[in-house]
């Protein structure tokens, strides 16, 4: 289990704020006063690649000769970089890469008939 730990650097008090959805999306909030010095901070992200999805093919005698359904609808993944952009009085800072992650493809899974009596 990872336990994120982090230091509050800052001149005053932060505040976070969790909630959860029922659809399972957990939201992170955390708020600040604004200091003199501060830079603008832009989170941004790109594709940098498609992962093409695959497809199974399961023969089903069951199913008249031909016939086929998708049982598993596939999804092509990806792979993204995100970035942090700084600014600071209007003027462009910098940019860093925060990450490349790569989500992985989901297999399609169809089911061909093979019964040709049902045909």
């Amino acid at each position: 289990m990872l336990d994120f730990k982090f230091k509050n650097t800052r001149n005053y008090p932060i505040k976070i704020v969790t909630s959860y959805s029922n659809g399972g999306n957990l939201n992170i909030s955390i708020y600040g006063t604004k200091e003199s010095d501060e830079y603008d901070i832009t989170l941004s992200s790109k594709v940098i690649s498609t992962i093409p999805f695959t497809t199974k093919y399961i023969y089903d005698n069951n199913l008249a000769d031909g016939t086929q359904i998708i049982d598993v609808k596939g999804v092509n993944g990806y792979v993204s970089e995100g970035y942090l952009t700084r600014t600071q009085n209007g003027q462009y800072v910098d940019t860093k890469t925060l990450s490349r992650d790569t989500y992985n493809a989901q297999q399609q899974v169809v089911r061909v008939g093979t019964n040709k009596a049902a045909s």
